[in-house]
């Protein structure tokens, strides 16, 4: 099943930030965290969000949802391994190569402790979309036995991404 993440600001209209295929028994739920999107693009008779950011709830066959978040930026530079790094804030050798909406992207996958205790696993993917002229990060976090039980299906997901 086909889910198109879109958000809707009073002066821009209806803006897309991608378009993901579910795994069978996957939902994406609106969050209290309102989305945000600064400007936008317009390829095929879409508004794309051009830059901007929107986190969501991703269940995953679990009660307890993991998090998606997704980032756009505008941008007209391709990304590099090393840029890649930055973005995902990991060092380049801990990042890995995909393919995802048919470009070029990179993904890692850490895990870090919280403030007041407790771990969260986070896995990341960026890719630069040249036909919208932007940057997209895509990161799912959750509990590391929850992100780690079903990494095959998070990152099916992401490389499975529509961006324009």
């Amino acid at each position: 099943m086909e889910s198109t993440i879109w958000a809707r600001n009073i002066l821009l209209g209806d803006c897309v930030f991608a378009k993901f295929k579910l795994p069978e028994g996957w939902a994406i739920r609106p969050t209290l965290y309102p989305p945000d999107v600064e400007e936008y693009t317009e390829h095929r008779g879409l508004k794309w969000a051009a830059s901007g950011f929107i986190i969501l709830d991703l269940y995953a066959g679990r009660d307890k949802p993991l998090r998606l978040e997704i980032k756009a930026k505008r941008s007209r530079r391709w990304l590099t391994r090393e840029r890649a790094a930055r973005s995902l804030g990991v060092s380049a050798d801990s990042v890995r190569e995909a393919v995802a909406g048919g470009h070029e992207a990179y993904y890692a996958v850490k895990e870090s402790r919280r403030l007041l205790g407790g771990r969260r696993m986070e896995v990341k993917l960026v890719l630069y979309c040249h036909e919208t002229q932007r940057t997209i990060r895509f990161t799912v976090e959750g509990a590391p036995e929850h992100v780690s039980s079903c990494l095959a299906e998070v990152l099916e997901l992401l490389t499975s991404v529509t961006c324009h």
